[in-house]
């Protein structure tokens, strides 16, 4: 079973959120295949296949980063966010909450799937696997396909 993520327009065509949504169906059935489609909605679509290759990402970087603060899939998370600057955002769209004594308080932000749009969160995972391919001293081809995806 192949699991992707679609967006539905108004046309009523399904558009694929990410090229891992795109390649995985694709690469799974030739054409003028019939298949089985079950279709379950919510108001953020996600891509799952995306999704996926980030934590695998993220799990292959803390088991070869000789950086001990890359040393857990949470540190290396935490790394990629900081670095990245993925920080929660307010109504406004602005960052950091200042406290009382001047100082500046930011919160990291969530990639879960009802809390974060598939616009925000593909940016940021292209971005952190960018990010972990470097720290590793690799390219993003021999990071991904070492992960076990095939981008």
């Amino acid at each position: 079973m192949v699991k992707a993520c679609y967006q539905v327009r108004p046309n009523g065509m399904l558009i694929p959120q990410s090229e891992l949504d795109s390649d995985t169906v694709l690469d799974s059935y030739s054409a003028n295949k019939l298949v089985n489609v079950v279709i379950s909605g919510g108001d953020s679509a996600r891509s799952i296949p995306e999704n996926a290759l980030f934590h695998l990402c993220c799990k292959k970087t803390a088991e070869n980063c000789k950086d001990p603060t890359w040393g857990t899939v949470k540190s290396v998370k935490i790394q990629c966010k900081m670095a990245l600057k993925f920080f929660k955002e307010d109504a406004d769209g602005k960052i950091g909450l200042w406290c009382d004594d001047g100082s500046v308080y930011f919160e990291l932000d969530t990639l879960e799937f009802t809390k974060t749009t598939q616009t925000r969160s593909h940016k940021f995972i292209i971005e952190a696997i960018d990010l972990m391919a470097q720290k590793l001293g690799c390219t993003v081809e021999q990071l991904t396909n070492n992960a076990g995806h095939n981008t």
